[in-house]
């Protein structure tokens, strides 16, 4: 998973302790001079803060590293409508720069109720066609784009 900024890295681990979670040096701007090289042929998570410079930060993290990994997912967060139930919030929009840190501070650190919402999050990412196992990523032509 990739997040945007050091406290959204440290939330995101601390919900998803499964996951290799990471961000970039820099801010929102900084991103192409980061080496990416080292999330290949992995299935990514692309979490970005709700702003647009988050949102254009993950679209071109997804656009350098789309083409050397196995699927790359980018979350929409721009609204909890799909599971303000289960983080006692109201349904409205999420605040603007809204994040991992934001959710970890709504759910109090809840890992069970984390895994829920990503899976809700996942679910509504529209364009993420995964590889097969030992399936060369070169050969996949119906690959689609990563959207953020």
């Amino acid at each position: 998973m990739i997040v945007e900024g050091e406290k959204a890295c440290l939330s995101a681990q601390s919900l998803f302790p499964d996951m290799i979670v990471t961000t970039w040096s820099g801010g929102a701007n900084a991103y192409k001079k980061t080496d990416w090289k080292p999330l290949k042929e992995r299935e990514i998570i692309l979490w970005p803060d709700n702003d647009k410079p988050g949102k254009q930060a993950m679209k071109g993290i997804g656009a350098m590293i789309y083409p050397n990994n196995r699927a790359v997912h980018c979350l929409s967060v721009s609204d909890n409508s799909d599971y303000a139930h289960i983080t006692g919030q109201t349904v409205s929009d999420n605040s603007d720069k809204w994040d991992a840190a934001d959710l970890y501070e709504e759910i109090q650190g809840d890992t069970i109720k984390a895994k829920k919402i990503l899976d809700i999050m996942l679910k509504k990412v529209k364009k993420r066609v995964p590889l097969r196992r030992n399936q060369p990523i070169t050969r996949v032509k119906e690959r689609l784009q990563p959207t953020c």
